[in-house]
């Protein structure tokens, strides 16, 4: 189980991001250009096969069909693979 996070960190007068991936046993930090997927890859691997655990945080959404579409195409089907690996 891995929970990673990411803020925006200045170096000079650049916006870069302050990434963090905390385990019980491990914390890792580093400054990376972006918050996508390049970079939670570089630290986790492309092919992390783990368990990720967000904090919810994303943009304000005001359809709940979006948000349950999204929970049901997205998110059920990498808590079930993680859960129950093939």
């Amino acid at each position: 189980m891995v929970v990673p996070d990411e803020t925006g960190w200045r170096v000079g007068a650049q916006l870069q991001w302050l990434w963090v991936c905390a385990t019980p046993r491990t914390t890792v930090y580093a400054i990376q250009p972006g918050r996508g997927f390049d970079q939670a890859a570089a630290l986790l691997g492309a092919d992390f096969a783990g368990i990720l655990v967000g904090d919810g945080w994303g943009p304000p959404i005001d359809d709940p069909l979006t948000i349950l579409v999204d929970l049901l195409r997205e998110r059920v089907p990498r808590i079930a693979a993680a859960l129950f690996p093939t």
